[in-house]
């Protein structure tokens, strides 16, 4: 095939693949019906590709099951729920959610996380920095799990210490 036809199947390609991308949201957030996408996305083009989403919702799902399998758990399992929970519905580095201090969460109407540098570590680049929309990002449930953490972890801090890592 011409140059010009390779370039329009690898913009095909991506597209279907962020089309599906998108559904599995709808799916997880919505409920929204399978469908099925094989007829557009090939299973091999040549390239290789970089997948940023490392789990599928559905594993996302089975790995909160084995974190915290009746929702209830000790601190090091909820600790673990919730670094889950931020880097697959938040995008957040490892390093990022380790380093999140209490007063990093901004609750509210719209509740922000605010993802910066502190003393604890910096971000990968000046672009890293920014401004989460959790109201946006995470579900009602998932929200009010990590309201409870920080109130769990202010409370054992004490309110004097927003400095304090989350």
């Amino acid at each position: 095939p011409s140059p010009k036809a390779h370039s329009h199947n690898l913009i095909a390609q991506r597209c279907a693949e962020a089309l599906q991308r998108f559904h599995g949201f709808l799916q997880f957030r919505f409920g929204a019906p399978p469908v099925d996408f094989d007829d557009l996305i090939s299973s091999h083009n040549g390239r290789i590709n970089v997948d940023a989403n490392v789990i599928s919702y559905t594993e996302y799902e089975w790995l909160q099951q084995v974190l915290l399998p009746d929702q209830t758990g000790d601190t090091l399992q909820k600790m673990r729920s919730l670094i889950a929970m931020l880097a697959f519905r938040c995008g957040l580095r490892r390093g990022e959610c380790l380093k999140l201090r209490l007063c990093d969460f901004h609750p509210g109407s719209c509740p922000e996380l605010l993802v910066r540098n502190s003393r604890y570590g910096r971000t990968k680049s000046s672009s890293s920095v920014r401004r989460l929309p959790l109201h946006a990002l995470l579900t009602d449930d998932q929200l009010q799990s990590l309201k409870d953490w920080v109130d769990y972890r202010t409370s054992v801090v004490g309110s004097a210490f927003p400095e304090a890592l989350m």
